[in-house]
């Protein structure tokens, strides 16, 4: 039983493959006045199709939470979306100054725009929200998954931060991504964030900050 199982989910994993689809990336490149503006994006359609009970989120990835508490649900689930779609615009003024926006449609429940980027760089200083400081790419396995995979390093999130670079070096003042938890182990919503995360990070070598 286990290796028909087994075996289905192969295939269905295979399917899911083929049917996982995005239009190729692009973007558009023009000029208004002194300013040069990039439009990008995407358009993507996600399905999935769980053998068992149904593990999957919005973007059809795979949900870690309750796998072994899930054993009696119901087998068998389909579902499709395009939330993953991308849209974002990046201009540079005449001075230098960079400035980029970018939203894909995964807010809320799915299906509402989602802020992923907006910030502002110039000559090595950025304000806004990107991702962390603390964030690492280096040694991240590709997958179809847009969750990717846990455990990976550092905080794979974006948050608004002031950051500085220079060369391989760069610090930033970031909203806090800390949780406190009680005796119980639960978390304490009362516990107040009086100062931003501090960090400092090189990145240097063969290593190259997307």
């Amino acid at each position: 039983m286990q290796s028909n199982k087994l075996r289905m989910a192969i295939r269905a994993t295979a399917a899911v493959a083929a049917i996982g689809m995005s239009a190729q990336a692009s973007a558009v490149n023009f000029k208004a006045g002194d300013y040069d503006l990039t439009l990008y994006g995407y358009g993507r359609l996600n399905a999935s199709y769980d053998v068992d009970s149904n593990q999957a989120l919005s973007t059809r990835s795979g949900s870690y939470a309750d796998l072994a508490g899930n054993d009696n649900a119901a087998d068998g689930h389909f579902g499709a979306d395009a939330f993953q779609s991308r849209i974002g615009l990046t201009t540079v003024s005449p001075e230098g100054v960079k400035i980029n926006v970018e939203g894909d449609f995964r807010g809320g429940g799915g299906g509402s725009l989602r802020l992923r980027h907006a910030y502002g760089e110039y000559n090595g200083v950025l304000m806004g929200q990107t991702w962390s400081n603390f964030n690492s790419f280096v040694g991240n396995t590709s997958t179809l998954d847009f969750d990717s995979l846990p455990g990976l390093a550092g905080l794979q999130g974006r948050v608004a931060q002031a950051r500085y670079t220079t060369g391989p070096l760069s610090f930033s003042l970031e909203q806090p991504q800390n949780s406190v938890l009680d005796s119980t182990g639960a978390d304490e919503d009362d516990k107040k964030d009086g100062m931003p995360a501090i960090t400092a990070r090189m990145h240097a070598g063969f290593c190259r900050w997307p």
